[in-house]
């Protein structure tokens, strides 16, 4: 649900990868799930950089002992990391360990996890990065097809569309905006939703599940992060 907000103020001379590293690893994933390589690239970029020591809020801790969100992905501890079969302490053996280091977050500084890399990631310890990422997104787009399913969405969210890669982010960000949302916002217009515009436009004027309002005031960053990430998707062109 974060974009990268924190400044680390420790000092590390071990650069992160290149996005163009990284599409090379996610290159197959993506042609095995039809998901467009830049969509993938525009995920990781708006969540890591493609920094694979990159957090979420630096105080969080997951009940692992590690950070609330990890790696290029920004995935969730402990729910994603158990789906996609890694561990926190896997995502963090290059990271500069310790949770008390001096971050600037959102304008102050806090104490926590250090986003800074230990030393250079190994070839698997890339792919285990890269394949956690496609497992990712390839899980949303289920989530995405199941909420477009109930409220009987018609072409218009089909995966060819924008609209489908958008609602996709959105379960990375927040998934009870989309699961409750499309349903909420489906009743309040007594049918699904033309487009991600429409729906963008009304959820913010629903009712959600008391989880999932818990962060209305966010609700205008989610989706803008969501259709950030979607814009790079290629829509066909009609004949």
């Amino acid at each position: 649900m974060t974009e990268p907000t924190a400044t680390d103020t420790s000092t590390s001379s071990v650069p992160p990868p290149t996005l163009e590293q990284w599409a090379a690893l996610l290159a197959p994933g993506c042609l095995a799930h039809r998901i467009q390589l830049p969509y993938a690239l525009r995920w990781i970029d708006l969540e890591s950089g493609g920094n694979p020591c990159a957090i979420g809020h630096p105080a969080a801790h997951g009940p692992d002992g590690n950070p609330r969100e990890i790696g290029i992905a920004q995935l969730y501890n402990p729910d994603d990391l158990a789906r996609s079969g890694v561990t926190g302490a896997q995502l963090r053996a290059y990271c500069v360990p310790g949770d008390d280091h001096a971050i600037v977050y959102k304008g102050r500084t806090v104490r926590g996890f250090s986003s800074a890399l230990l030393r250079p990631l190994t070839a698997a310890e890339m792919q285990e990065q890269a394949d956690a990422t496609i497992d990712l997104i390839a899980r949303c787009m289920v989530m995405a097809t199941h909420d477009l399913v109930a409220v009987n969405a018609d072409a218009a969210w089909s995966r060819s569309t924008r609209n489908y890669w958008t609602l996709v982010k959105l379960q990375h960000g927040l998934p009870g905006l989309s699961h409750t949302g499309l349903r909420a916002v489906a009743r309040r217009l007594q049918r699904a939703p033309h487009s991600w515009q429409e729906f963008a436009a009304t959820v913010g004027h629903v009712q959600l599940d008391p989880e999932t309002m818990k962060y209305r005031d966010e609700f205008p960053a989610i989706l803008a992060n969501a259709e950030q990430c979607a814009s790079v998707f290629a829509e066909p062109e009609l004949a």
